[in-house]
């Protein structure tokens, strides 16, 4: 085993719902790493959705962190806030952190 996964950039989200299914922890945390890497404020919203329904902690933790310090770049917040209050209440809690 080399602990690396060919091919991962392309199927991280579907290795990731495979790890969070199967628990496998290691192949989750590769892939939560691979999701972050290429976040975007295009993809953040998407990514964090992806992340609280597979259960992915730390991809969710830092995705948050993401939109809060990046909102006014994120094209579809009305409608992400209208949609999912309770994400949106993490968010506005770690803004609130800031200040």
């Amino acid at each position: 085993y080399t602990d690396k996964v060919q091919g991962l950039p392309q199927m991280a989200h579907e290795l990731l719902a495979a790890a969070d299914k199967y628990d496998l922890a290691r192949l989750k945390v590769m892939c939560e790493i691979q999701l972050f890497e290429g976040i975007t404020a295009a993809t953040a919203t998407k990514t964090l959705l992806f992340a609280d329904l597979h259960r992915a902690k730390e991809l969710k933790a830092r995705t948050i962190e993401f939109l809060a310090r990046n909102l006014k770049a994120v094209s579809n917040w009305e409608e992400f806030c209208r949609e999912n209050p309770d994400l949106v209440a993490e968010i506005m809690k770690k803004v609130a952190s800031f200040n």
